[in-house]
């Protein structure tokens, strides 16, 4: 029996005959067989510990230290007992180096994957980290090449006097191709369009790393639920790929219409309302389609309409279309036109190339004058931008864990656009053509705290960088999909940093009760006049999920600089969303 194993055996025993005494104190003396341990004490193992499980714990710690640290004869002999002292006996040993660690015949074109190259082992001490991080390195290529049941083993160990020589053996296994795929679900999406977008071609070398990047990419697709992660058969040289999908029912419609007295013309009414539609799985090929309106003040709109395209003609590129309108009463109307492609990565996330132009328009200019000069200004911006996202939820509608991050960051020329109907000199301090940089983002985490328990975070950032911002260009702030507790838009920002944070207690699968807590900062630096507030929400909530769809009841409450909490400002947001 080895040294090694004599300690496992020893300690195991002892362990358990140590029992009745967990809770006294043990004091440790040691007999070297060596003069080693000096160089090898990371601490002074002689003294007093609180019982037998942790003086055994700390010794079975050193010995596995020691063969980390390449010696690789070291052994813990004999223990013994003697009321409350533990005697030990331990042999270092000499340490252990590579006089040359050979490739041997593996193949250049795994030689050239490794991170680690024959000169790093050739006179270093042995390290079994480093040398599994190896084999692993050249299992992980193989697996990606056809060959998932490679084996890695050392040979021709020999001892010389500058230390071990050792060649590395690999044994490739069966040469393994993609077969069929098989789905196993009631998924609605088309297999064609399933086997095109997970990038898994019949007869291609097997990979392990497009088998889970598959699995990322499918729970990034709406309207497919992702039972479990693929799985893989083998057989004749073969592998077939099962995909575990379910049908998710994700098409939404929410609408309300509001019919109220108009204030300011006695003989009319004033119509409000809200619309938002969601259709995930167009043609049963995963496009989606989005659609929202609002009309939530009299003179006030705002629309919000994309197209998203995976698969652009049969490659692995997604292109994005999209229009954002906003009309604010009578003081400005905003258009904002987007077009982009997105790479999937799988795990590693998703890269898009957006362009976005954006126009700003003022709808009445009789108010501004010299005294009186406007924060609202015509404008042109068009922009480019890289977009960077990941997602790493257990679930992409009703996450309990994991982290969703995206980024994005565009740059582009800015236009001032004189209007003729404000007086010339307004513009003498205004740059009519400047360079403009918007970064913005966010990033979500899900810790599952208990059974039923979630803590759900939500950050997200943005700013403006130009000398000549106006206020019709900032980001706008509030309501229930931002700063709950307060009006939708209620306030404008060049620069805000907003935290939700909700403890949600789930009932179900998809219905859960929840508190919430939302603080942001928000500054503005409107041309030269500034502004800053530190807003927060708190609240409660509920969502359930009935036959009719989610119910979604919040009641919140705000506070900000020339705003004290007061339930009298209270505000409820109740919605029914249709799912089909």
């Amino acid at each position: 029996m080895t040294r090694k194993c004599q300690f496992g055996l020893l300690l195991f025993l002892l362990i358990g005959l140590c029992a009745n005494g967990v809770a006294q104190k043990k004091y440790l003396e040691i007999k070297w067989l060596d003069s080693q341990r000096t160089e090898v004490l990371p601490q002074e193992l002689e003294q007093w510990y609180k019982d037998s499980l942790d003086l055994l714990s700390t010794l079975h710690d050193f010995y596995k230290n020691l063969h980390k640290q390449s010696y690789l004869s070291a052994s813990i002999d004999k223990i013994e007992w003697k009321e409350d002292t533990a005697f030990s006996t331990i042999y270092v040993g000499e340490k252990y180096q590579w006089a040359t660690l050979h490739y041997g015949a593996l193949e250049r074109k795994f030689v050239q994957q490794l991170t680690y190259k024959e000169k790093y082992f050739n006179g270093r001490p042995i390290r079994q980290k480093e040398l599994i991080k190896l084999e692993n390195s050249i299992l992980k290529y193989a697996e990606n090449n056809g060959y998932p049941f490679a084996q890695v083993k050392l040979d021709s160990i020999s001892y010389t006097n500058k230390g071990i020589e050792a060649s590395l053996k690999y044994i490739p296994g069966p040469r393994i191709s993609f077969d069929t795929i098989q789905i196993s679900g009631n998924t609605e999406v088309k297999k064609k369009f399933i086997v095109k977008y997970i990038r898994i071609d019949e007869g291609e070398l097997f990979s392990q790393q497009k088998m889970e990047d598959a699995g990322f990419l499918l729970k990034n697709i709406p309207a497919i639920k992702v039972k479990r992660p693929p799985e893989a058969t083998f057989y004749n040289n073969k592998s077939v790929v099962k995909l575990y999908l379910d049908h998710r029912k994700n098409n939404q419609f929410y609408g309300i219409v509001g019919i109220l007295p108009n204030e300011g013309n006695d003989n009319k009414v004033l119509v409000t309302g809200e619309v938002n539609l969601q259709l995930t799985n167009v043609f049963n090929s995963a496009k989606v389609i989005k659609a929202e309106w609002k009309k939530l003040k009299p003179l006030s709109q705002f629309l919000d309409i994309s197209y998203q395209h995976p698969n652009l003609l049969g490659t692995n590129i997604d292109v994005k279309l999209a229009l954002n309108l906003l009309k604010e009463d009578t003081t400005f109307l905003n258009v904002e036109r987007l077009f982009g492609f997105r790479y999937n990565m799988g795990r590693e996330g998703s890269v898009s190339f957006i362009a976005r132009y954006k126009t700003g328009r003022l709808l009445s200019t009789g108010q501004y004058n010299l005294s009186n000069p406007p924060e609202y200004l015509d404008t042109d911006f068009w922009s480019y931008g890289v977009n960077y996202s990941r997602n790493n939820l257990d679930d992409l509608y009703q996450p309990k864990k994991g982290t969703f991050m995206e980024l994005e960051v565009g740059v582009g020329n800015k236009k001032i656009k004189k209007n003729a109907g404000i007086e010339e000199s307004v513009y003498d301090n205004v740059l009519e053509n400047s360079l403009q940089l918007k970064l913005n983002g966010k990033i979500e985490q899900y810790h599952q705290t208990g059974k039923q328990a979630v803590l759900a975070h939500k950050f997200n950032f943005g700013t403006l960088q130009n000398e000549n911002i106006v206020l019709n260009e900032a980001f706008r702030i509030g309501g229930y999909q931002t700063l709950r507790g307060f009006v939708e838009n209620e306030f404008f920002a060049t620069t805000y940093l907003l935290s939700n944070l909700e403890y949600r207690v789930f009932t179900d699968e998809y219905s859960y009760v929840f508190l919430l807590y939302d603080q942001a900062f928000l500054s503005r630096n409107i041309l030269g006049s500034t502004y800053e507030d530190f807003p927060l929400g708190v609240g409660a909530g509920i969502n359930v999920l009935t036959p009719a769809g989610y119910l979604t009841f919040i009641y919140s409450v705000g506070a900000a600089k020339n705003q004290p909490i007061s339930f009298n400002r209270s505000k409820i947001h109740f919605g029914l969303v249709s799912i089909f």
